[in-house]
């Protein structure tokens, strides 16, 4: 979603743009959740611990997917546009019937 409100930009300002309110959001969950499990104060340990690997990982990964999305949102709407209009210009086959007629010899 956050990809899809920043579409119009450029993908790499996008990124960017996705990339520190993420980062500030997921080190303080992290932080935040280190110290409930501790039973720690909040500012202690934000001021004190270091978060682990996860966190930037998951930023980084965050920022990518809000770059990258705008290409795959738009193929997707071409292709779903592209669908509508084949639908549109055929007429919809009636299910079980291949063009054959029923036998009276079928009938009860």
């Amino acid at each position: 979603m956050f990809g899809y409100a920043l579409r119009r930009g450029h993908p790499v300002r996008r990124g960017l743009a996705a990339l520190a309110p993420v980062l500030l959001v997921l080190l303080l969950a992290s932080d935040a959740s280190y110290g409930l499990a501790h039973n720690l104060r909040l500012t202690g340990v934000l001021w004190d611990r270091s978060p682990g690997l996860g966190p930037w990982v998951e930023g980084l990964l965050f920022a990518a997917g809000a770059a990258i999305s705008a290409v795959r949102l738009g193929a997707a709407a071409e292709w779903a546009h592209a669908a509508r209009a084949s639908r549109r210009s055929e007429p919809a086959p009636c299910a079980g019937t291949s063009g054959a007629r029923i036998s009276s010899s079928l009938r009860l």
